[in-house]
């Protein structure tokens, strides 16, 4: 029973390992081995049985093939999107941080400068001394700018008063210039003696904001601080002196760049460390009247015929000179950590470290439904005007001058640049109008931004 039993178990193991045995076989040479017929006993795999292991395991294999091919086309493909993602990306718009309007002016929006000759000025000495006997009660000995016993202040050149930039020297020895001031000096002069118990003459005036420091010891002159009234008797007038300028300031709009060159003239410029130090120029005035009055004696008022009697300066500023061309647009400096001028256009973007190919599209606007003309290079703008002369409207390149029907709902430009490592691409622009009337080259500036900077590596 028991040897029944082995016997039965063992041809079940032979039976499985001759199984295995097969599967080799057909793994290794993909060819079938002989099989026996149905009754050749249960020692053997019968042709049923092998049919069906082959069956089950080709399934397996099927299985296991479209698994890896599933595996590797997965691999792949995320290999082949980690290279795309690599070779392609959207590059940043400094065009659009620096959020500039293009413009066809010479100037740039910086007013045109000047000393002036505006002065404001107020003068009022005298003596008013008690009489010597009965029939001079009184005595006065005054001159003074204004009405008799009325000094005020006068005004001289009211128009033309002084224009000046403001602003602050760099490090790189460049200009910051954010506003301008007009500019109105003043200088005052007052002092009157009283003696006994008469009420001489009062004087009161304001200053005005910004006074200076004097200037110089010599600011208000007069032929002798002692005079001599009728009466015979001579008095020491102690005088107040002020100096200042009174200023209106406005700012500059530095959103503008111009695709047009700048004037390269001279302008007056006041730095924001000197606003309330006076320069070393000065106007002198005299006082408008001068005379004496005697109670019961009458009143002997004049007009002034000796000018070198007063000297009564005016300062301006403290003032220097620069050149147009050497203010820096405050804002494309910062974003570039480097110098950059207003003729010197907008960067539109950078390339890092890898060279290739930048596919761009800008986007042009002009309220007025002006033309614009603009070019890319890929360095900074000289002090160049963009000639419309031989623009392209079509076929162009993107370092052409191109000419755009530019509209208020604004066009449209694709370009493709090649680019290279740490190249800074430049746009240089300006609108085609001529001012007129209340129109002016600030009216219809044209405005450029980036619509696409996709970059791609070679």
């Amino acid at each position: 029973m028991h040897q029944i039993f082995y016997m039965k178990k063992s041809r079940k193991y032979i039976k499985l390992l001759l199984s295995l045995f097969l599967v080799v076989i057909i793994l290794g040479i993909n060819s079938f081995a002989s099989v026996v017929s149905d009754n050749d006993g249960s020692a053997f795999v019968t042709k049923a049985e092998f049919e069906g292991l082959k069956k089950n395991f080709n399934s397996q294999v099927t299985q296991y093939n479209a698994s890896i091919d599933a595996k590797i086309d997965g691999a792949i493909g995320s290999y082949l999107a980690g290279i795309d993602l690599k070779k392609k990306k959207e590059l940043t718009s400094i065009l659009n941080q620096a959020g500039q309007r293009f413009i066809s002016s010479n100037n740039c929006g910086f007013v045109t400068t000047r000393k002036g000759t505006y002065s404001k000025y107020f003068i009022n000495i005298g003596v008013c001394a008690g009489g010597a006997n009965t029939t001079c009660r009184i005595t006065q000995l005054q001159y003074l700018t204004g009405n008799i016993n009325a000094p005020s202040w006068d005004t001289a050149n009211s128009t033309n008063y002084g224009i000046f930039w403001y602003g602050t020297k760099t490090n790189s020895g460049n200009y910051k210039v954010k506003r301008y001031t007009n500019s109105y000096p003043f200088a005052a002069v007052a002092g009157v003696y009283t003696d006994g118990n008469n009420e001489g003459t009062t004087t009161s005036f304001s200053i005005p904001n910004k006074t200076f420091t004097c200037g110089s010891a010599n600011s208000f002159q007069a032929s002798s601080d002692s005079w001599y009234v009728t009466v015979g008797r001579a008095y020491t007038v102690n005088v107040v002196k002020t100096f200042g300028v009174q200023d209106t300031y406005y700012d500059i709009n530095q959103d503008y760049l111009t695709g047009y060159a700048l004037a390269t003239d001279n302008q007056y410029f006041v730095a924001a460390e000197d606003v309330n130090k006076p320069g070393t120029e000065y106007w002198d005035y005299k006082a408008d009247g001068y005379g004496y009055e005697i109670q019961a004696a009458g009143v002997g008022w004049g007009s002034w015929t000796n000018p070198s009697w007063t000297k009564l300066r005016v300062y301006n500023h403290y003032y220097s000179t620069i050149n147009r061309l050497s203010i820096i647009n405050e804002k494309i400096t910062g974003l570039m950590n480097q110098d950059v001028f207003y003729y010197n256009g907008c960067p539109i973007f950078q390339i890092d470290d890898k060279p290739g190919k930048v596919k761009l599209e800008l986007h042009v606007v002009n309220s007025g439904n002006y033309p614009t003309v603009f070019q890319i290079k890929k360095e900074k703008f000289d002090n160049t005007t963009i000639s419309e002369t031989g623009a392209k409207t079509s076929d162009y390149k993107w370092d052409d001058v191109i000419k755009v029907n530019s509209t208020s709902a604004g066009v449209d430009v694709e370009l493709e640049i090649d680019v290279k490592k740490d190249e800074v691409y430049w746009i240089k622009a300006r609108p085609l109008y001529t001012p007129s009337g209340t129109v002016t080259e600030f009216t219809y500036p044209s405005i450029i931004t980036t619509k696409k900077i996709e970059f791609e590596e070679e």
